[in-house]
């Protein structure tokens, strides 16, 4: 699929990629200056994603040319002002940005296109099971305040999108101790460092929470561990033996399981 990009800034022009490279798959891009030269490849391509930097109202015919030939295109204005929002939603634009241009704000806009880029989803949050239990989001491996709430995210992966309550959390990640009400507090405070970790990523919408138990929303997660109960080749290639080693006072019993399904199979 084909992403159109117009705009003369370079550094502009990069940030928009490197998002877009994290959140989507098979792309191809198309960077051009000015509304002018783009209008030369809209006889040979047609576009699915576009970022129009707007500088007048040539850019609003521009894009009414690409929706005639593509009508399920998505297109996010960028401009210097509010000025264009007016014109850019008459049309139905996907999502406007006004400078400066920022991470979030195109993140956000892509988070919200009208229409679904079928085959180029790409979930940002990535989570490995196998060996040591680890976490990543756009490629980085992220960082908790407190080692127990990492132990938590990966209790919750485990438990396989199933909700979970707080004596669930606390007979496990405190197995040889009472729920004393200095534990659960502890927990409290466990499950706000998990958000608060989580939320400097914008990975947040990982966590379900309703009420009193909380969980995994596993349609947001790419997972070697969900993978492997699909049956994917990739997943059980890389199976090693061993399942979130570093928990392995809970984890031992999941490992024992796939061991068995994947020697068996």
């Amino acid at each position: 699929m084909y992403t159109l990009i117009i705009n003369k800034d370079k550094e502009e022009i990069v940030e928009i990629k490197n998002v877009l490279d994290n959140m989507f798959e098979n792309q191809t891009y198309i960077i051009e200056n000015s509304e002018s030269q783009a209008r030369e490849i809209l006889d040979e391509k047609q576009i699915s994603l576009a970022f129009i930097k707007i500088t007048s109202l040539k850019d609003i015919e521009l894009a009414k040319k690409i929706i005639k030939k593509n009508p399920v295109v998505n297109i996010i204005f960028i401009s210097d002002t509010k000025d264009f929002a007016y014109n850019a939603f008459e049309i139905y634009a996907s999502g406007y940005i006004v400078m400066p241009i920022t991470e979030e704000k195109i993140r956000k806009n892509l988070e919200h296109l009208r229409f679904q880029l079928n085959g180029m989803n790409k979930k940002r949050v990535e989570v490995h099971c196998f060996g040591k239990f680890d976490i990543f989001v756009d490629g980085v491996a992220v960082k908790f305040g407190r080692t127990k709430a990492k132990e938590l995210l990966a209790y919750l992966v485990d438990r396989n999108g199933t909700m979970c309550n707080n004596e669930d959390l606390l007979s496990i990640l405190w197995q040889d101790k009472k729920p004393t009400k200095s534990l659960k507090q502890q927990l409290r405070n466990l499950i706000y460092d998990l958000n608060k970790s989580l939320d400097k990523v914008d990975a947040k919408n990982i966590i379900i929470r309703e009420n009193n138990i909380i969980g995994i929303d596993k349609e947001k997660i790419k997972c070697d561990y969900y993978d492997f109960q699909k049956g994917d080749p990739k997943a059980l290639q890389s199976f090693n033996g061993e399942y979130m080693t570093q928990y392995s006072d809970w984890s031992y019993t999941m490992e024992l399981n796939l061991q068995k399904y994947f020697y068996e199979e």
